[in-house]
């Protein structure tokens, strides 16, 4: 379960990095600073949160972050690409829509940051000492296999259209 929940976040948050970029160029609405925008709030998110999911863990659970953790980031996924569906559909104003990307994005890495330090905690509880680096270190292959899945998963997707399922 460790394995799976970060190779789906780090998938999750790696389709969008490579799969939004190459949608934002046809999208007249969104320039490369405020791409910036998007993601650099998003990045301060991951980097300050994660220390405190690896103590807030402690009292809501392990197995309940590593379960919930996944899910929340797919929910703030799902909220980014509406976002943009609202603004390709002329339902959002450009500064809404900005907004709701950088609160979506930001969704993902609150979440995302959860999942290493939990994972690795519930490691260190549940796993006999001899047996904790090769846990370790397949939690790690884990975290890879999200990283080189998704810009293939992203590639072979691309020609669908920029929303899965295309109608």
């Amino acid at each position: 379960m460790v394995d799976l929940s970060g190779s789906l976040c780090d998938c999750d948050e790696r389709f969008l990095r490579f799969r939004y970029p190459s949608r934002n160029r046809s999208i007249a609405w969104i320039k490369r600073i405020q791409l910036g925008l998007v993601v650099a709030p998003a990045a301060l998110v991951f980097v300050l949160t994660g220390p405190l999911w690896g103590r807030l863990n402690v009292r809501i659970g392990q197995k309940q972050t590593i379960v919930l953790s996944p899910i929340a980031a797919a929910a703030s996924t799902i909220a980014f690409g509406l976002v943009i569906v609202l603004r390709l559909s002329d339902e959002l104003s450009t500064t809404a829509t900005f907004l709701g990307l950088v609160v979506g994005r930001m969704g993902l890495s609150l979440f995302a940051a959860a999942i290493l330090p939990t994972a690795q905690a519930y490691i260190a509880d549940t796993m006999a000492h001899e047996h904790r680096t090769a846990a370790l270190a397949q939690m790690g292959a884990g975290f890879a296999l999200g990283l080189v899945a998704a810009p293939g998963i992203a590639g072979a997707t691309a020609s669908l259209g920029p929303f899965i399922p295309s109608s």
